[in-house]
Order: C-alpha cells, then structure tokens, then sequence
C-alpha cells in the first residue's frame, strides 16, 4: 500500500510538471477566464461557419435541374448533417401564421426529401491519400495494394485515352472561339443535349452510398482557377488529387464557388442515341455553365483530358498561352519547356535540373508555371531510370497486374509496362521544383519521332520556323502503347496537343510567337525517330544520343556551334554535337541509298503542304 501511494504521488507530480510546461511553451492570449471562453465560443462559430459553407457548395454542386436545393451533405460522419433549405413549392406548404409547418405530415416528408432519396448523401471532401487507399481496397474489385506501396487498379476499360469522345456545347456566345474545322477533336452538340448528359451524371451519383469531392487549383500562380471534382470512386478522387495543386486547409476554407465543375461518372454510360456522340463512352464541355460531365469511361486519363480541354480554352482567354509540355529548371534558374509526347517524360528533369511540369502549363508576364499538381503517364517512360516517382505511396497504377505473393507489379517487362500508365503527384519526383513555377524559359525544345528518317538529331529554328512546326506537330502515331506491332506512321497533331485543343491552333501559335521574340527563346526541333532509314528499314536514335543532344541545348553548348542546311526543308542543323557521333549528325549519309533518302525528305515536304491546306 505505501508504494502504490507513492507512486501515484509521482505520478500527480509529474502531470502537474507536463501542464507547467505547456504553460509555459503555450501561454494563454487571455486575460481571464471570461475572455478565454469567449476566444472559445468565437473559433467555434468560425468552424461552424465554414463548414456550413463547405456543405452548401457541395450540396449546390450536386443540385439536380429538375429540383430546387441539393441533397443533404452529410461530410464523413453522419452526424453532421447539412440539409438545404427547402423552397415552398404549393400553398399547402407555406408556414402558418404560428411560424409551424402543417401537421399533415407531408412537410416533414418534403424536408427529409433530397435527391439521393431519403438518406443523405455521404461525402469525403478532400480525403487524404490514406483514406482513398483505405476505400479503394475495401470498395472497388481489382484494387491491389503493391509490395512498395502503390495502388493498382484495373485498365479503365481501355489501355489508353479513349478517342474522339471530346463534345464542346455549340451556342452564339462561345462558338465563334471553338476550333470546329477539319481536324479537330471538338465534337459540336447542342446545350439541351449537355443538360441530359449532366442529369445523366447527376442522378448517378446521388444514389451512390458514398461520394469524394476534391477542390483544389488549376495553376501554381496567380493565374489559376478553382476547380471541383465530384466522383464515386475513390482512385478516381485519387487521380484527381494529382491533376490538381491541394489547397492548404485555410484556403479550403475560403475556397467559396468552383471556377470549374467536373462530374465524372464513367461507370454509367452516356446516351447512344444523342445526336453528338454514338459511343456510350462521352466527356462533355460546356464553356457557359464552366461544367465537365464525364460518362461510360473509367480511365482516369479521360477526366484528366477533359478538364485539359477545359483549361486549354480558359487561360488563353485570359491572356496566358497554356501548351501541352513538360518544364524543368537548372540549378542557376535557367527553365526549359519540351514538347512532343515520344520521349518527354524521359528527357525532362534529368541530372542537376528539377521538374517543375509533365502535362499542361501556363506561360505568364511572370513566367511559367504548371497548371497541375501532377503527372500522368506511361509507366515505362520512367521505370529503371531511377528518374521517375518508382512505384510508392501515392502513385496510381492503372493496368498494373499486383497479383501473387510478392504484390509486385512488373512494371520491367516490356509486354506489359506501355500499357500501364501512373498518375502521381509532383512531390513523388526525387528532383522536383516546388511551387512549380520559373521564370521565362531560355530553350523551347520540340520532340518530334521522325518516322521516315530524313531529320537531323537536332536542328535550330528561327521563330518563324518555331511557329511552323509548332503549328504542324509533326511526329508519329504510336502504336507499341497498345502493344500493337504495326510499324508507327507519319502523324501531326497541332500545338503537339490536338486531342484536347478548343481554341484554333492559330491562336496557340499566335500568342507563342510574340513571346519567342520578347524573351529571346531559341528553338530547337529533336529527333527522337529514326536514321538511316525509316521505320522498319532505319534504326532508331539510340536514347544516349538524345540525352547528349538536349544536354548540349540547355548548357548553350550548341548556341555558336557551326550550322549546315538542309535541303529542301531549309533547316540549320549543327555539323557535331558533344556525345553525338559525327556521322549521324549526317541524316543522308547514314542512308545507303542517297536517291531514297531524297525520296524521303520531298514525301514529309509533301505531308506538310496537306497539313497547311486544312489548318
């Protein structure tokens, strides 16, 4: 008895001491009692308000257009239930002169009514990364947890973006800036059409047991736009986590109304008979009610290139030219931008320099910044280089098979990793620039897979040739993505992005001539295709040779280098590059036949005069 008494003496001693220190570490900003439950109440009624708030935007994002309130948010925990208030829709509604409803019983039905039914509508705002982890294994089949901490889950339906599923409303106020000419990806419908596909993914959503909405921005500079996005699966928030820069919690907070809503519910499918569209698979764009409806696709691809389309058309409408591009920086702040999809991923961010961007930026009066929070890619762009994010706690691994004992995905094997594509934040990439954003870049770099074999490693461009190019997008279709064997062709996409452009690209190249020649950016065209003959005759650039060539552009080895022309395209190419062999920077010598490489060279001059007549 006596050392239980002690010790619980010591004890109370020693809790006393732990409260003197916090005392003293933490001192109260109150001069007494009263003022402290005041401070109190006051944070109090602050939260209170904001989550009021949080719900009310939730619950009116969620509005069906054939009701006049939104459903009832109830956010993690049930007990905490936001119900919108009611509008009176008959006399036999409307409060008595008492102030009290009817008792007929009816009133209590119409306040309990919502449009998820009589239950409210659970909502994750802003789940953490665990949390979606937690939801993903417990609620979608397939999901897999991978032995390096992953998440993988199966293909979207398809091993690639599904294609030509882009539809932008046609109406007098928007359509005179819509690209809806030969070429374009923008499919027209019309706003009564929209409204069914967003009825379509809003009635979806209410009846599902649980929703995950992730607001966060679109930019990581002063030019951004608030965004939304509403979904009912948990890797879909996920992916969304990484399209978007993740507000701090006081940001939250006043975070207010969306710039942009996305709705995606690609487990429904759209309406086949729609005029716009015969797939079940649809994403639709309306630029006057700022909305994105997203149905009959899984892939988290299919959101992502939806509100690319989105942003696409609203920065350069407020003046920012946005391109489709990866950005890294060196160690003395000297920023690069790379275009072209075949080797991207590979080339940016590598030895000293960091990563700022692997998808959509914004080039500013201040410079560029990456309009999201992330990348989306082909895993096999950076697995084994030790370059990329690996396989870690917050990468999605869309197609990944994590089966067996080891939980390994296999990401190595060349059958399997192109058709694996990871979405993973920007904070995953050993060397990363954070905030991503730099000042104006010194070198615009164009990556183009050159399929006929008749391009130099590297060539100089003027700015009007920068343009050109630019504008054309030449490089080649790709095939070894869905593991087909058929030999890549000549392909040209415009601005290097067409599958999500909505302006013209003449606007795009437009706003990127003036500021070539403002900020003094040199322009380089790259091969990353073939020599010595085309695809299936050639070989193809050997990587190392490539890393050499983008190496000797950033450190301005190449700036006084001695410069050559080619003929019938009238490019400067330089005679040598340092880790280049002399001999390939030759394009017709490595040819054994010099005839046919004159053939080859007057066939891509002939592909782009077809590409200049319908653009």
């Amino acid at each position: 008895m006596y050392h239980f008494r002690r010790a619980k003496c010591r004890s109370i001693e020693r809790c006393a001491d732990y409260r003197r220190l916090g005392d003293e570490g933490n001192p109260s900003r109150a001069a007494d009692l009263e003022e402290l439950l005041s401070m109190q109440m006051t944070q109090k009624t602050r939260d209170e308000f904001a989550e009021h708030s949080k719900a009310a935007s939730i619950s009116d994002s969620l509005k069906s257009l054939m009701r006049g309130q939104g459903p009832r948010i109830a956010t993690r925990q049930p007990r905490h239930i936001y119900i919108p208030r009611s509008p009176p829709t008959s006399p036999a509604f409307k409060r008595q002169p008492g102030g009290e409803r009817p008792q007929n019983g009816d009133a209590q039905v119409l306040s309990m009514m919502s449009d998820s039914g009589l239950r409210p509508t659970i909502v994750f705002h802003n789940a953490c990364v665990a949390e979606l982890y937690e939801h993903a294994l417990r609620y979608e089949p397939g999901s897999r947890l991978t032995a390096s901490g992953a998440l993988a889950v199966p293909p979207g339906g398809s091993t690639s973006q599904t294609p030509g599923v882009l539809s932008v409303v046609r109406e007098p106020s928007t359509q005179a800036g819509v690209w809806w000419g030969p070429g374009s990806p923008n499919i027209p419908m019309d706003s009564r059409e929209f409204l069914i596909n967003r009825e379509r993914a809003v009635d979806y959503l209410n009846t599902q047991p649980r929703l995950y909405i992730v607001d966060g921005f679109a930019g990581w500079s002063e030019v951004r736009l608030k965004v939304r996005v509403v979904c009912a699966r948990p890797h879909h928030a996920l992916s969304a986590r990484s399209m978007l820069v993740v507000p701090s919690a006081a940001e939250l907070d006043g975070f207010g109304r969306p710039d942009l809503t996305l709705y995606n519910a690609g487990a429904f499918p759209a309406n086949r008979r729609a005029s716009h569209n015969a797939s079940a698979a649809s994403i639709a764009l309306d630029l006057t009610r700022r909305e994105l409806v997203v149905l009959g696709t899984l892939c988290p691809g299919d959101m992502r290139r939806g509100l690319q389309a989105a942003l696409s058309h609203a920065l350069p409408a407020a003046g920012a030219p946005c391109f489709h591009a990866a950005c890294d920086e060196g160690g003395a702040g000297d920023a690069a931008l790379l275009l072209g999809s075949e080797g991207r991923a590979a080339l940016a961010g590598r030895g000293e320099r960091r990563l700022l961007a692997d998808g959509l930026v914004a080039w500013g009066e201040d410079g560029v910044c990456a309009l999201e929070g992330g990348c989306h890619t082909v895993a096999g762009a950076w697995s084994g280089a030790g370059d990329g994010p690996g396989d870690g706690f917050g990468v999605l691994l869309e197609g990944a098979a994590a089966e067996g004992g080891g939980r390994v995905p296999g990401l190595a094997s060349p059958s399997t990793t192109p058709r694996v594509r990871a979405t993973y934040p920007t904070t995953l990439v050993p060397r990363n620039r954070m905030p991503c954003a730099a000042r104006h870049p010194a070198n615009l770099i164009m990556l183009c897979c050159d399929t006929l074999g008749v391009l130099p490693p590297v060539a100089r461009l003027t700015a009007d040739q920068a343009v050109y190019y630019f504008l054309s997008g030449y490089s080649a279709k790709s095939t070894e993505e869905e593991g087909d064997a058929v030999p890549p062709e000549p392909a040209f996409s415009p601005c290097y992005c067409s599958d999500f452009l909505v302006w013209h690209p003449g606007k795009y190249a437009a706003m990127l001539a003036p500021a070539l020649r403002r900020h003094g950016m040199q322009a380089w065209l790259v091969n990353t295709g073939w020599t010595g003959g085309g695809a299936g005759a050639g070989a193809r650039h050997d990587p190392r040779h490539i890393q050499a060539v983008v190496h000797a552009i950033l450190s301005d080895a190449l700036r006084g280098a001695d410069l050559v022309k080619l003929p019938v395209l009238g490019l400067e190419m330089p005679r040598c590059v340092p880790g280049v062999p002399a001999p390939l920077m030759d394009p017709r010598g490595c040819w054994p036949d010099g005839e046919a490489y004159d053939d080859g060279i007057r066939r891509l001059a002939g592909l782009f005069a077809q590409v200049e007549s319908w653009l």
